[in-house]
């Protein structure tokens, strides 16, 4: 059976090559080779045996040199053009596509090391996507542009160390990450095969409150809030603050965001005792005591001391209504950005990266009174 097979085969072959030849009249021994199947030899042992047209090689055709190199293949006007295999006397070989005489399209190309390249070509050169593989099992699978590695590739060595990123000129060159054998993780910035510095990634959020506490050692504590609803010390004086909940969620390493629901109110003082804070909430906002007195003066005759709470409250992001009484009250939610301090928690505003000193807490009510200080 298995003589029956290979006579098989090689009956095939042959018709295969007996039909080739008889597709072309033979070439004459000299002169001007056109339409034809014939040989040709040139000095240095160079010799073509093929198909003709136009006195150039085109078609299908053999040529070896004196050195051992062959090329068989598709011809077109006397360069490699289609699908052919290239044999070195050095051991190494290229098998597929060309263009022009030049290795294009894809194509396998085998060192006699034994390293081995499979992918796209553009002009002679590895170019698009492909697989390269050395003989001591590393490799690496990914974008080639101009010969070398460039773009996203991953390589992985056989010793089980592996990178997944980008390259450059044929090194790691920007975001990778290099895990090693033993699971160790290096992701980050890479430059001429060097790990530069480490990325930095926003953790996860993560839920925390007063009741679930996550990994925090202490949550702010309700004055903490206070002093971010209420501001400056003569604010304290003028509002109550009662806190209904908070919760919140891990924004970065440093920043908390906490989402406060709050009931405020403004407090039971005689009116002088408030136009004498209000006073103080203005000098504290960079008035003169004159200037602080005129706009007191001015509250006191348009009578706007409960407009005024409802344009805190407004500010604040909660419904106003137009029903307003010295004592009434308004619940509001807002959220407030917290900062771990060496010691304490610290309210951050949102157009600040720090606070002053002394409690004094720089807020959103602030910019309140700068904006409607004038009423």
């Amino acid at each position: 059976m298995k003589q029956l097979t290979t006579l098989i085969f090689a009956l095939f072959f042959l018709v295969i090559g007996v039909s080739h030849v008889w597709a072309l009249p033979a070439c004459p021994s000299s002169g001007y080779f056109h339409n034809c199947y014939g040989t040709h030899t040139w000095g240095g042992g160079l010799k073509y045996i093929g198909d003709w047209k136009n006195n150039k090689k085109n078609g299908q055709g053999t040529l070896t040199s004196g050195k051992g190199d062959k090329y068989v293949g598709d011809w077109k006007d006397d360069k490699y053009h289609g699908q052919g295999t290239v044999t070195f006397a050095n051991g190494k070989s290229y098998v597929g596509e060309f263009k022009n005489g030049k290795k294009h399209g894809q194509g396998t190309f085998t060192w006699a090391s034994g390293n081995s390249y499979v992918g796209e070509y553009e002009n002679g050169k590895r170019q698009g996507h492909g697989t390269f593989t050395w003989a001591n099992g590393d490799k690496h699978v990914g974008e080639y542009e101009n010969g070398k590695r460039q773009g996203q590739g991953t390589l992985t060595w056989a010793s089980g160390d592996s990178y997944v990123g980008e390259y450059e000129n044929g090194k790691r060159q920007g975001q990778g990450t290099f895990t090693s054998a033993n699971g160790s993780i290096q992701e980050g910035i890479w430059k001429s095969d060097k790990f530069l510095k480490a990325q930095t990634k926003p953790k996860a959020p993560k839920v925390f409150s007063s009741v679930q506490n996550e990994g925090l050692t202490a949550l702010p504590s309700e004055k903490n809030f206070l002093d971010a609803i209420y501001g400056g010390k003569a604010i304290r004086r003028l509002f109550e603050v009662d806190i209904v909940s908070f919760d919140g969620f891990f924004e970065t390493e440093t920043i908390y965001l906490a989402e406060v629901k709050a009931t405020i109110k403004e407090s039971k003082l005689p009116d002088f005792l408030r136009e004498g804070q209000w006073k103080l909430v203005f000098i504290e906002e960079g008035m003169s005591a004159s200037e602080a007195a005129a706009t007191v003066n001015t509250m006191r005759m348009l009578d706007s001391f409960n407009d005024g709470l409802n344009l805190f409250l407004d500010a604040l992001g909660s419904p106003v209504n137009n029903t307003s009484s010295k004592n009434g009250s308004r619940t509001f939610t807002d959220t407030y950005r917290f900062g771990k301090g060496s010691k304490k928690w610290i309210y951050i505003p949102d157009k600040q990266t720090s606070t002053s000193s002394n409690d004094t807490y720089d807020t959103d009510f602030q910019g309140w009174v700068n904006k409607y200080s004038d009423f």
